[in-house]
């Protein structure tokens, strides 16, 4: 068996970070910022629909297109994660095993989601039907259509996690358990082949999952099944934004290896800004289209073409921070900023616990808000819009304070929970045990093999 690779972090200019962004060997200085600026878009999204300005203000259109921002988390996943299985299908080396892998994965996500869970429910009054509600959310079993019914005040009871925004760590999941599973058939499949034909034959795997992904959409468009809400939040559906980033991962390592991409491609690497106002195009092209009942939600023919543009969008969004010159620019230069880069380590609390304090800020923020909340739970007969009585709050307030809060709590989550579970995440089983002498030297990483 080979020797494992060795792992490089960047150059003394790159900004250092507490868990690095690493994959297949390489560092991608600028994709920390991504998360970072992801999560404030969620955040202001929801924040102008919670707070009812979404419905009343001009800007509503605007404020629910930037959902863009979890699409482009799963085609950061699909880079990040495939291309060091890429690497290893490319070079003829040995993959990282599989119970590895989903070792890894367990320890960058559920720990903090766990606690997560736990804690809204005890700090912010989340609740929790029964112990199958609890099991379920644990086991983020909704992603595997195993529907999970919970019952909030003034909604009513609903098939859906207690953390609403858990859905996409329930896509993120799937994934994670079918990709090493997918890259061993194409790994084998490509065995033995050139360099040419296995790199073709990768990215051609890529291709079929983009294939399927949107096979998938148009079926349920077109048959619009009972189940349709359930599904639509389940990996299938958004297959073709982890399929492309896939690729791109090929693509990266193809690069790595001596092979440039066509030339209409690389046109876009040096030209980070363009990529970036391409994406800005894209986002106000979506905001012209009729807005679904939900996120991700299907209204009319919306739905196709809106998510396409998301993956478009998408891919030119973090074209600048995979290819091309990561040094170059001044955009490149505020992506690796410290602020950004920290802000993406802690990104995954933020985005686990902003739904909760943003309510918890309407609490105390608006007036008689007990009594709002006791009116849309009992809601009197003929005023049905009586249960929509707690969309209320400044706008304004309500984003900037939720967005600190949310900042402060998770800064301390992931000091206290999602670092220590990281480092252990290379260490020997015997290692981990209280009596053991083996000395712990894992440095945490936030992605990679």
């Amino acid at each position: 068996m080979s020797a494992p690779e060795d792992v490089t972090t960047g150059d003394a200019a790159d900004p250092p970070t507490p868990v690095p962004e690493l994959s297949g060997g390489a560092h991608f200085p600028c994709l920390d910022a991504y998360r970072g600026i992801g999560m404030t878009m969620v955040l202001v999204s929801h924040a102008g629909f919670m707070t009812g300005f979404m419905q009343r203000s001009a800007l509503g259109p605007y404020l629910v297109r930037l959902e863009l921002a979890v699409p482009m988390f799963f085609m950061l996943s699909g880079f990040l994660l495939y291309r060091p299985f890429a690497k290893a299908a490319l070079t003829e080396r040995p993959a990282l095993a599989t119970g590895r892998f989903y070792r890894r994965r367990f320890l960058r996500i559920i720990p903090a989601y766990w606690v997560a869970l736990v804690g809204c429910v005890l700090l912010f009054g989340l609740t929790v039907q029964g112990w199958t509600t609890w099991l379920g959310n644990l086991l983020v079993a909704p992603a595997f259509g195993v529907p999970v019914e919970n019952c909030r005040p003034g909604t009513g009871c609903r098939v859906e996690y207690v953390l609403p925004q858990a859905w996409s760590i329930g896509v993120e999941v799937t994934f994670y358990l079918a990709l090493p599973l997918y890259a061993m058939v194409v790994a084998r499949l490509v065995r033995g082949r050139s360099a040419r034909l296995r790199y073709l034959g990768l990215l051609a795997g890529t291709a079929v999952l983009f294939v399927v992904g949107n096979l998938a959409r148009i079926a349920l468009v077109l048959t619009d099944p009972s189940w349709t809400r359930q599904a639509l939040f389940t990996l299938p559906f958004f297959l073709d934004l982890f399929a492309v980033g896939m690729a791109m991962a090929v693509a990266s390592v193809g690069l790595q290896q001596g092979r440039a991409l066509p030339r209409f491609l690389a046109w876009w690497n040096e030209r980070p800004a363009l990529c970036w106002g391409v994406t800005g195009l894209l986002f106000l092209a979506v905001t012209r289209l009729e807005e679904p009942p939900e996120p991700f939600g299907i209204s009319g023919g919306e739905y196709l073409p809106r998510q396409f543009a998301y993956v478009a969008a998408s891919a030119f969004w973090l074209w600048p921070a995979i290819f091309g010159d990561q040094h170059r620019g001044r955009l490149r230069a505020v992506l690796r900023s410290r602020s950004l880069v920290y802000l993406g380590s802690i990104s995954l609390s933020f985005y686990l616990w902003h739904l909760a304090v943003i309510e918890q800020v309407k609490r105390w923020t608006v007036d008689g808000y007990d009594r709002l909340e006791a009116l849309a739970q009992n809601p009197p007969a003929g005023n049905e819009l009586a249960g929509l009585a707690t969309f209320t709050g400044d706008f304004v307030v309500v984003a900037v304070l939720s967005w600190l809060l949310s900042f402060a709590i998770a800064s301390v989550a992931f000091r206290f929970v999602e670092l220590p579970f990281l480092r252990l995440k290379d260490e020997p089983l015997r290692s981990l045990l209280p009596w053991s002498r083996t000395r712990r030297t894992g440095r945490p990483t936030l992605e990679g093999p």
